[in-house]
């Protein structure tokens, strides 16, 4: 090669990319300069907006100046970020005008020019989606049938294959839609998702285009290492276009536990791939047995796939044979969901039961052991304060019998008293500062400010322990000092109930008070308790509170599977979600209307059984009450506490137990109510169709409370409910047998339909587990139904009085008229008949008045029995 045309290539002048695009001119200058002088620098701007594209040229006065930045600045930082420039030799547009450029195209050593034209760009490529993978489809896809696939998620404007060396390309296809939030859906929709047996990667053409004209300005190496990324991510992900691989490190990468040791690489692939591309999937497998070891390693493309991919799956039961549950739900045509369906049955067979694994970030050796240091050097509060002795002695013991391990040296536990708790803490203020506060007062064993788990921050609230008890009392009797003469009265000494607290507070620089200032606050300190006291004064308190408040709010919370209960994990995720959803509006409804409250005897339940009746209703509660004391005798639950029990509120509707011996005692149901629909007929009992809910008022708060944490979400009271039902209904055929009428012959054979299919009917009208809450009231809507049942109440005892007067007053006329027949055996006759007559006449009517006449034929023949009884 002449030196001419060496000339003619490299000149003096520089091509830089990725320059950050908050570099200047003089920012570009300064930098280039320290390799020697130069002609001029810039970078390129828009035209309109005037902005830094992030490419620029650089000019030097001599050309080995320019080959020796070449060679010392390639991938050099300007502002000290990771963005590192390229250089390369900048062309000349009068070689290429002039035709130069073709002598240059035939040198070896053009190769190393790295100045590209790049295509135009598609301004549709937003809504533009690129789906590749479609070469393996069978029978081969086509433009007609993308289309039918696509049409069903968005409104679809084009479907064309993509164009390779000048010919349609079978594997990957366009697809135009009208919104870019059509396209942003079908990717959603289509991504890692079978269609015509085979696995499509779907992706928005925005972001291939980007990759694309990152490839184009890429070294040579630089492209071979993506090439390889791009191959092993298409290993594991299957055939899918060039990802964004600039941050693919560890902080991606997930790891297992708890997996079954039969679990193959490509169940794991099937449960993971949905959510991200998958770099790597490692799953360590034992030498002698070829099975796995029980956990694995997922490596992601995306840190936030990885992240959504550990969300979904951290406590979700795995088992061998994920894949071919994945191939059954993917599965097409009869034929294929059969043989699915006979290969997952197989494989099944031979399975292990499934596990709950635990999915979380996987941390590199280093980061490990850096973690672990930082563990071991700063022990948390909770293991300081707690004598962990017997458990830490377990966990040093060797595996091997013949060596023993060392054993660390214990501290010995806190002496009693010399821990302090301290509250008004300013939130910046640090266990540094608080030793360094309280270290007057003698030898401190620790400083803890207590945080919150969720926000990471300060409680306001912290805990001092002192070596000695001596310095723990000291400290006490100077803050009582100052409790006093700086602070209000004591909240529990009564005192006059309109006089206001001052809201003046103590100078925090004046002596008395400067050894508990704090940034500008002043520290409250008292003796720290035990956990259990702790506890019980929680629980005192929780109970005051409760019974102060006239809503009963806190009867809110009953029967609600809140996280990591007991109850919560016996339901169904839907149920759970179902329950939950009607906490947060029932509290929101108590939150908007002031007038509502929760009351104490009365029940609402819903998911009833259709077949359910109020007797029914009112059968569950009586049993619910008796098997909840019989439970409680055999310790399989646990009794109302003490202040449940000491609450005798009772239903304003319940009756006073009388004082008669031969009554038996008032029933604990007041009320039980299932909701009918008035426009639809129930064809067996004839009556309205139930709702699904209904009401139960029980006699009092203890009685309500039972039945609550009995039948709520109560199992095996399915069965039981099954079982009432055919009692109802055959009780219900016999009595319709003594009737001729041809509805109830018809009534009697749907009854008899019914009682043949009671298993199948049963479980078509069940509504899963009983949900039973305490009911919310209007307390306007209380008062009216109350004054409604007193004036029912009021109406039945005047009706009652008014029959017993009646009788009284034919029993006394009765009386009357046997004297007036003794008195007219002396009189004559006709005077006898007269009189006869006349109290006969009288006596018609007056009962004509007050009763009718077949009642007051029944009355006489009474009086005329008794009358026969006492001769």
């Amino acid at each position: 090669m002449t030196s001419s045309t060496n000339e003619a290539r490299r000149g003096n002048t520089l091509f830089v990319t990725r320059i950050p695009y908050h570099v200047t001119n003089t920012d570009l200058e300064t930098f280039f300069s320290d390799i020697g002088p130069l002609r001029r620098a810039f970078v390129v701007t828009d035209k309109e907006t005037h902005k830094s594209k992030g490419v620029g040229y650089v000019t030097y006065t001599d050309t080995e100046d320019a080959e020796k930045a070449l060679e010392k600045l390639q991938g050099a930082s300007l502002d000290g970020s990771k963005r590192h420039v390229q250089l390369q030799w900048a062309d000349r547009k009068s070689d290429l005008k002039s035709g130069k450029s073709a002598e240059l195209k035939s040198t070896p050593t053009q190769a190393t020019s790295r100045h590209v034209v790049l295509p135009d760009r598609d301004p549709d490529a937003v809504r533009t989606i690129v789906i590749s993978g479609l070469a393996g489809c069978k029978p081969a896809a086509d433009e007609k049938t993308i289309y039918k696939r696509v049409r069903k998620i968005g409104d679809v404007e084009q479907v064309k294959f993509a164009e390779h060396e000048g010919s349609e390309s079978n594997d990957v296809a366009f697809v135009r839609f009208r919104t870019p939030n059509h396209a942003i859906n079908a990717i959603n929709k289509l991504h890692a998702h079978q269609f015509k047996g085979s696995l499509l990667s779907v992706e928005l053409k925005k972001r291939t285009d980007g990759a694309l004209r990152r490839e184009m300005h890429m070294r040579d190496d630089t492209r071979k290492k993506q090439h390889s990324i791009q191959e092993q991510i298409e290993q594991f992900s299957g055939k899918t276009l060039p990802v964004n691989q600039n941050h693919l490190d560890h902080a991606s990468r997930l790891i297992v536990r708890n997996l079954p040791f039969d679990m193959s690489m490509e169940d794991l692939r099937a449960v993971f791939l949905p959510y991200g591309a998958l770099y790597n999937v490692s799953l360590p497998t034992d030498e002698s047995s070829g099975k796995g070891r029980g956990f694995a390693f997922i490596w992601y493309v995306s840190k936030s796939d990885a992240a959504k991919a550990m969300e979904a799956i951290n406590g979700v039961s795995l088992r061998h044979g994920a894949a071919e549950q994945a191939r059954l739900k993917k599965a097409q045509g009869k034929n294929g969901r059969e043989a699915a369906k006979e290969a997952l049955a197989e494989v099944h067979k031979t399975a292990q039961p499934a596990r709950p694994v635990a999915v979380d970030w996987s941390l590199s050796q280093k980061d490990w052991m850096s973690q672990a240091e930082e563990s071991d050097e700063q022990p948390s509060p909770k293991r300081k304060r707690m004598d962990l002795s017997d458990e830490e002695d377990g966990n040093e013991e060797s595996e091997d019998d013949d060596t023993e391990a060392k054993e660390r040296p214990m501290l010995a536990p806190p002496e009693a008293g010399t821990t302090l708790f301290i509250r008004n803490l300013p939130y910046q203020a640090t266990e540094q500062e608080l030793k360094d506060l309280f270290r007057s007062f003698g030898p401190l064993r620790y400083a803890r400010i207590t945080m919150d788990p969720v926000t990471n921050r300060s409680r306001g609230t912290g805990f001092i322990c002192f070596w000695k008890r001596e310095s723990a009392d000291a400290l006490l009797r100077d803050a009582e000092i100052v409790h006093q003469e700086t602070s209000a009265p004591d909240a529990h000494t009564k005192s006059n109930p309109f006089k206001v607290p001052s809201v003046i507070t103590a100078d925090p620089s004046a002596p008395l008070v400067a050894r508990f200032s704090l940034h500008g606050r002043v520290l409250h300190v008292v003796r720290a308790v035990t956990r259990e006291t702790a506890s019980s004064l929680e629980a005192t308190a929780r109970k005051e509170r409760e019974k102060g408040d006239k809503r009963n709010t806190f009867l809110l919370r009953e029967g609600v599977p809140f996280p990591n209960t007991q109850l919560a994990a016996s339901l169904s995720d839907a149920e759970r979600e179902r329950r939950m959803r009607s906490f947060s509006i029932r509290r929101a409804q108590l939150g908007a209307n002031p007038s509502l409250h929760i009351s104490k005897t009365r029940l609402a339940v819903h998911q009833l059984p259709l077949f359910v009746t109020n007797k029914m209703l009112k059968r569950i509660a009586l049993h619910a009450v008796r098997a909840f004391n019989d439970e409680v005798k055999e310790g399989k639950r646990v009794d109302l506490d003490k202040d449940e029990k000491d609450d005798k509120t009772l239903s304003v509707n319940a009756k006073q137990p009388t004082e008669a011996k031969h009554r038996p005692p008032p029933s604990v149901v007041v009320q039980s109510k299932v909701v009918l629909q008035s426009e639809r007929v129930d064809p067996l009992t004839g009556q309205g169709r139930s709702r699904g809910y209904g009401f139960l008022e029980m006699r009092s708060f203890a009685h309500a409370l039972k039945v609550l944490r009995w039948a709520n979400a109560n199992k095996n009271l399915g069965s039981l409910l099954v079982h009432w039902w055919r009692e109802e209904l055959e009780a219900l055929r016999a009595k319709l047998i003594r009737d001729d009428s041809n509805e109830a012959q018809l009534r009697i054979k749907r009854i008899d339909q019914a009682l043949n299919n009671m298993e199948t009917s049963s479980k078509s009208e069940a509504r899963g587990v009983l949900r039973i809450e305490f009911s919310i009231e209007n307390i306007t809507t209380v008062r009216k139904r109350v004054l409604r049942q007193e004036q029912a109440r009021d109406k039945a005892s005047k009706r009652q009085k008014k029959e017993d007067d009646t009788v009284q007053e034919t029993m006394e006329e009765s009386e009357s008229d046997q004297d007036a027949d003794d008195e007219s055996q002396h009189l004559p006759s006709q005077r006898t008949a007269k009189l006869h007559r006349k109290s006969g006449s009288e006596k018609i009517q007056r009962e004509m008045k007050n009763r009718s006449l077949g009642s007051l034929i029944g009355k006489k023949r009474a009086v005329r029995k008794r009358k026969h009884n006492s001769k």
